[in-house]
């Protein structure tokens, strides 16, 4: 996750945490709660997704991801208790039906979203935790390295990049 991507968590669960004592004791306090919780869960979900298209696109290391994962996992804990208590509360409210009704349905949803979020995040992050750590053994290396240079494997940079500018499956420049 990008400190960006971070900060921007931090402070709106920071928003959220504040606002959750003073908004939520009126009625049309509690709606834009209710919708501004959602809203944050819909920032985490797309931090998710920036993070995974990140994985599949050229990797993480697993050490990061794990720390990744356990900072979401982090800032889904506030959503969490918001949604546990406004769908508790909700109906004790006497609160609007033209505006209640599509944030109730908003709030279920939320609610979906973030069992199957934090799911997913939990599944990758124990997934990679579990990943062995690869490391070379470095007499090896140099053995190998000795092969390639006693037997001339090496390829040139050129002709590696001759071959990649030839093939159909190459990019084109413009």
């Amino acid at each position: 996750m990008t400190e960006v991507l971070e900060r921007l968590a931090r402070e709106r669960a920071d928003s959220l945490q504040r606002a959750s004592g003073g908004l939520t004791g009126e009625a049309e306090g509690f709606l834009i709660f209710s919708r501004e919780t959602c809203s944050y869960l819909a920032l985490l979900s797309l931090i998710w997704e920036v993070m995974m298209l990140r994985l599949h696109r050229g990797g993480v290391p697993a050490k990061l991801l794990v720390q990744e994962c356990d900072l979401l996992l982090g800032f889904l804990d506030g959503p969490e208790n918001f949604l546990h208590h406004i769908a508790r509360v909700w109906h004790e409210r006497s609160l609007p039906d033209e505006l209640a009704k599509p944030i109730y349905a908003e709030v279920q949803s939320a609610r979906e979203r973030l069992n199957s979020l934090a799911e997913s995040v939990r599944g990758t992050r124990e997934l990679f935790a579990k990943a062995p750590r690869l490391v070379a053994d470095p007499e090896e290396l140099k053995h190998r390295v000795k092969q390639a240079d006693e037997g001339q494997h090496w390829v040139p940079l050129r002709d590696v990049i001759a071959q990649l500018r030839q093939s159909p499956a190459a990019p084109r420049q413009e």
